[in-house]
């Protein structure tokens, strides 16, 4: 059977991902992986379709043996696609965050990091991974300085890996998406931000079709939104502490 694993899939992004990913037959059965089995249940019963097998694996991708679990859990299917969509990030100064930021780095770039590499092993040709990184990833940002860097791990990560597997006929794509509505923001800390009120706001539906689009055309990076993808341009352009006097959040 040909299979898709999306992690984070319990909101936001990744069960928008789930959603998409459940439309035109392509996969034969979808593994919706998250910590919070009840809205993993929920998700799986709406886009359950005939010739389609939902299959719920909550699980804290932090663990030692994760992503050996999640190899298990797709046993002899075809692994085609991989969203690592799980990661969450906290505004405030590096002095005052505690243990949160080595939380974060574990999720937002080791389990990755050990997903992709389980998922590389696996693929056949026409394989695809889609790694959800940010505009963050581009400068420095103050007060998010550890999810900031973790997201430049994660582009930098993907680019290189998309080029170890590009023989092997397996496409990885980062995706560096700017503010999208979803619960981020909460969970952040960042509910009122006038950085972040100013910027274009978009929806996981935007988001989430632009990523599937530019993975399917084989590209190693994707920036929905030409406001952003002129932010990508700039950033390599000018100098960070530039970006820095209007990028503390």
């Amino acid at each position: 059977m040909k299979c898709a694993v999306i992690t984070g899939a319990s909101s936001g992004l990744g069960a928008e991902f789930a959603r998409e990913t459940a439309k035109g037959g392509r996969y034969e059965r979808i593994i919706l992986i998250a910590r919070r089995a009840e809205r993993l249940e929920k998700l799986a019963k709406e886009i359950s379709a005939p010739g389609i097998t939902v299959c719920v694996l909550p699980l804290d991708l932090v663990s030692p043996d994760a992503a050996e679990t999640v190899k298990k859990c797709i046993g002899a299917d075809e692994l085609c696609l991989l969203v690592n969509c799980a990661g969450f990030g906290k505004m405030g100064e590096v002095v005052s965050l505690g243990k949160v930021q080595r939380d974060m780095t574990e999720l937002n770039c080791i389990a990755l990091t050990s997903l992709c590499a389980m998922a590389a092993g696996k693929m056949r040709e026409g394989g695809r991974i889609i790694n959800i990184a940010s505009i963050a990833a581009f400068v420095p940002t103050p007060n998010l300085a550890v999810y900031g860097a973790g997201k430049a791990y994660v582009l930098s990560f993907s680019k290189a890996l998309s080029r170890e597997v590009r023989n092997k006929g397996i496409t990885v794509t980062a995706v560096c998406p700017g503010p999208a509505d979803t619960e981020f923001f909460a969970v952040a800390g960042i509910e009122h931000s006038k950085l972040f009120d100013s910027l274009v706001h978009l929806s996981p539906e935007y988001v989430v079709r632009a990523a599937l689009k530019a993975s399917d055309k084989k590209k190693w990076v994707c920036t929905p939104h030409p406001l952003y993808k002129l932010y990508r341009v700039l950033s390599k352009l000018l100098p960070d502490r530039f970006f820095i006097r209007f990028t503390r959040a």
